[in-house]
C-alpha cells in the first residue's frame, strides 16, 4: 500500500491532479500490478519482475479499448491516460525505468541531480520523492540489521540507550521542493517510519527565499516537518527569513532571533550556530574547520 500511495502522489504532483475519481482509477490500476508482490520479501523480487510506468499506461489503454470502463468514467480515464503518457514520453528517462538499488549501508550513497537544473520544479520535486521511496528500502534494511545484531548479541531493545547501527538521509536544498505537497507528505511519512528503524534525516536549507511562499501554500505540512525535526541548527539569518523563523520554530523568541542576526564567519571560516535540541535546550556552538575542510568547502561550513 505504501508503494502504491508513493506512485499516486508522484503522478498527482507532476500532473496537478486534484480530482478524486481520477486518483481512484489510478489506485485500482496500480493495485492489480502490485498483487503479485503481496506476502513476498523485497529482496526476493528480481528486476525483471518489476513493472514500468509504461506497462501501467498500456494496461489502461487496453482496458479502454475493450470497453472495461463505464461511460461515466471515460473522462477520468482520458485525463489519466494523458497524464501517464506525458510522464512516459516527456520524462521517461526519470519515471519509466526499472530502478532496483542494492544498498550497501556501510558506504555513503549520493544522488546527484544537478543535471535536472532546467526541469520544471514539480517534476524535480516528484523525482526527489521517488528517490525517497528507494531510500525506504535502505531504512528497512537498517532496521533489519539492528534486529539481527541484537539477536546475535542477546540484547533486548528496551535495554539499548542507542542503536547499534544508525542510518541517515541528508536532503540538500530542501526548500526547493517544499512547494510540492506530494514531496512534503513523502518526507513526513519517511520521518515517522525512520523512528521505528534507527534512522534519521537531515534537512539542509541554504536559501530561504521560498519559505514564505511555501508557508502560504503548504504551511500545515511545512510546520509539521519542523515540528518532527528534533534538533535545529540555525546559522546567520536576516530579513524576511529571520521574521519567519519564530513561525516555523515557535520556541524562538525576539532575543534569540536578534542574536542569530549577529552571527558572522570566524577568521578560519568557522561558523556560529544557534542550536535548539531534542531536550528543548538552546545552545550556541561554533563549527571547527580543519585544513582539508577549509579547502574542500571553500566558503566554510
Amino acid at each position: 500500500q505504501t508503494k502504491i500511495d508513493g506512485i499516486i502522489e508522484t503522478v498527482k504532483s507532476v500532473n496537478d491532479i486534484t480530482k478524486e475519481t481520477v486518483v481512484k482509477q489510478l489506485k485500482l490500476l496500480l493495485t492489480d500490478f502490485y498483487d503479485i508482490y503481496i506476502n513476498r520479501k523485497l529482496e526476493d523480487i528480481s528486476n525483471v519482475e518489476w513493472f514500468l510506468l509504461e506497462d501501467v499506461l498500456n494496461k489502461l489503454t487496453e482496458n479502454k479499448k475493450f470497453g472495461f470502463y463505464e461511460t461515466i468514467a471515460l473522462e477520468d480515464i482520458y485525463n489519466l491516460e494523458l497524464s501517464l503518457k506525458d510522464m512516459v514520453v516527456s520524462y521517461g528517462y526519470i519515471f519509466n525505468r526499472i530502478t532496483n538499488i542494492d544498498f550497501d549501508l556501510t558506504k555513503s550513497l549520493v544522488y546527484n541531480i544537478s543535471s535536472f537544473k532546467g526541469l520544471d520544479k514539480k517534476v524535480k520535486s516528484s523525482y526527489v520523492s521517488l528517490l525517497l521511496d528507494y531510500e525506504m528500502s535502505a531504512v528497512y534494511l537498517n532496521q533489519k540489521r539492528n534486529y539481527e545484531l541484537m539477536k546475535e548479541k542477546g540484547l533486548e531493545l528496551g535495554y539499548l540507550k542507542r542503536p547499534l547501527i544508525t542510518h541517515e538521509i541528508i536532503i540538500d536544498e530542501t526548500m526547493q521542493y517544499t512547494d510540492d505537497k506530494g514531496f512534503l507528505n513523502k518526507v513526513l511519512e519517511l520521518m515517522k517510519y525512520q523512528r521505528k528503524c534507527f534512522s534519521g534525516s537531515t534537512f539542509v536549507i541554504h536559501a530561504t527565499d521560498d519559505i514564505n511562499k511555501n508557508l502560504e501554500n503548504n504551511g500545515d505540512l511545512l510546520s509539521q516537518l519542523f515540528e518532527l525535526t528534533t534538533n535545529k541548527f540555525i546559522g546567520y539569518t536576516t530579513g524576511k527569513s529571520l521574521t519567519t523563523l519564530p513561525v516555523l520554530i515557535p520556541q524562538l523568541n525576539k532575543n534569540d532571533c536578534k542574536l542569530i542576526s549577529t552571527f558572522s564567519k570566524g577568521k578560519n571560516n568557522e561558523r556560529t550556530f544557534f542550536v535548539f535540541d531534542d531536550k528543548k535546550r538552546k545552545i550556541i556552538m561554533t563549527s571547527i574547520i580543519n585544513s582539508f575542510q577549509k579547502t574542500y568547502y571553500k566558503g566554510g561550513v
